[in-house]
């Protein structure tokens, strides 16, 4: 005989916040959608940065190949799945595993800090560091902005947006090539889309920013150096963001390009709308030696701005 079916008991809905629930699942929306476009680049760097591929065995290598293991294999079981509530039974698990997630990163960019410093006191350049640093310090931008997606901060905060569009920027600026690649697959007929000069890269990098970016302003008008009013090639003011543009030819050295950018930090350094500066330089012929050690040197901060990345694609 079958048993008489219980009364269910009626669950009173409003025991859930249910902001507090689309904001959570637009923060995992997002850091799922940031690992998905970060892995391909990540398995890379893992393969790439093996010592086995020329680096050497030294304990940095072996240091620098661990921590691009452990990256992919954390946004492989962590990032991908961030579906809600499949995933996670609650805001506060998110959250739980974003702060945890931080905490990781910044332990492994302390130790590539230790290993770096190793390296510099043998004299040694590992170019290995910096490759996995980059994706380690994109890693995290990525997290943080997830966690400023959970509290419901305001987009319009520049400081607490600001790292996101610059990790933002270094994503289109990684993607650049292979966005030159799909232009310049063309019917017989019609000529392939090639970039002649930085006004050609800008007007490409900006229409790609522009996916996410509501208010770019091309060419506005900047500073001046030496008495010489320049302007910035894209200002990004919710973000207090310029971002600049090169592209190498002959005759454009490392040492006349380095000059270049170095008066752009003063140009801009001296502004005070800006904060931030993101130099994006367009290398079709990789004219520019080393450019690892380029980026390095160049990205650290400068007087009048909190952080500076300078991108070479």
């Amino acid at each position: 005989m079958a048993k008489p079916a219980r009364d269910l008991p009626e669950y009173d809905l409003r025991i859930f916040d249910m902001d507090e629930l689309e904001l959570a699942k637009k923060a995992g929306v997002y850091l799922q959608s940031f690992a998905r476009a970060q892995q391909n680049d990540w398995a890379d760097l893992m393969q790439g940065v093996n010592p086995n591929q020329g680096y050497g065995r030294s304990d940095e290598a072996r240091k620098a190949y661990g921590i691009a293991m452990a990256l992919y294999d954390w946004s492989d079981t962590r990032w991908l799945n961030c579906q809600f509530p499949r995933d996670y039974a609650s805001a506060a698990d998110l959250r739980e595993m974003l702060e945890l997630s931080v905490k990781q990163l910044e332990h492994w960019l302390m130790e590539l800090t230790r290993a770096w410093e190793a390296c510099q006191q043998r004299d040694h350049y590992l170019e290995t560091l910096p490759m996995v640093r980059g994706a380690v310090e994109k890693a995290q931008h990525g997290v943080k902005e997830a966690l400023r997606q959970l509290d419901g901060s305001s987009p319009a905060s520049a400081n607490a947006e600001a790292f996101h569009i610059m990790a933002h920027l270094a994503h289109i600026a990684d993607r650049f090539e292979q966005v030159l690649l799909g232009l310049k697959k063309r019917r017989k007929s019609r000529a392939a889309l090639v970039m002649v000069d930085e006004y050609d890269v800008q007007y490409l990098f900006q229409s790609l920013l522009a996916l996410e970016i509501d208010d770019i302003r091309p060419e506005e008008f900047g500073g001046s150096v030496a008495g010489s009013a320049g302007r910035v090639d894209t200002y990004l003011p919710d973000y207090r963001c310029c971002v600049e543009f090169k592209m190498t030819r002959a005759g454009l050295d490392n040492t006349t390009l380095r000059k270049q950018i170095a008066d752009d930090f003063v140009l801009y350094g001296a502004d005070d709308r800006y904060d931030f500066l993101f130099v994006f330089v367009h290398d079709p012929q990789k004219l520019i030696t080393n450019p690892v050690a380029f980026e390095k040197d160049m990205s650290v901060p400068r007087t009048g701005l909190k952080q500076v990345v300078v991108s070479i694609r």
